[in-house]
């Protein structure tokens, strides 16, 4: 009896947390960071190198820390940009079409519904908890008018 009371108070417990929903905002802008995401790995893939920008600008590294997907995704999406990055794209003069090649990957269908396919790997819970901490009522470093 007391085995079958915890798992009900678990499951219970768990379907309360997930009873919020994103908001159709909240959704389109952690759906555009993976999508910047990927258009940041593409031109890693497609500029490698020490000296290239793309190694050592931050941006692939700041669209994973402030979205909010599962860790397993962003490996899928770099796999499908460097995928992308070795198609050929041949110019009339001989000159790399590397930007070209990631624009259009960033424009593509492909991308798009694989970024829609993982709105189930979304980490609600802490969108939800970034959601409270940016109003400021909620946030712990804002002084309450009367205090």
């Amino acid at each position: 009896m007391n085995g079958t009371l915890t798992v009900f108070v678990t499951l219970w417990l768990g379907s309360c947390s997930f009873a919020q929903e994103l908001t159709p905002e909240e959704l389109a802008t952690e759906r555009l960071k993976l999508k910047n995401y990927a258009f940041c790995e593409c031109l890693g893939h497609v500029f490698p190198g020490q000296d290239s920008l793309w190694i050592k600008d931050g941006s692939t590294a700041g669209y994973r820390e402030t979205s909010h997907y599962d860790i397993d995704i962003y490996d899928t999406v770099r796999s499908r940009a460097e995928e992308f990055s070795k198609k050929i794209y041949e110019s009339y003069n001989n000159s790399p079409l590397g930007l070209m090649k990631c624009l259009d990957f960033y424009n593509s269908r492909e991308l798009d519904s694989l970024i829609v396919s993982f709105d189930v790997y979304l980490k609600v819970k802490s969108i939800i908890f970034w959601r409270k901490l940016s109003h400021p009522q909620n946030r712990p470093d804002t002084v309450k008018s009367g205090q």
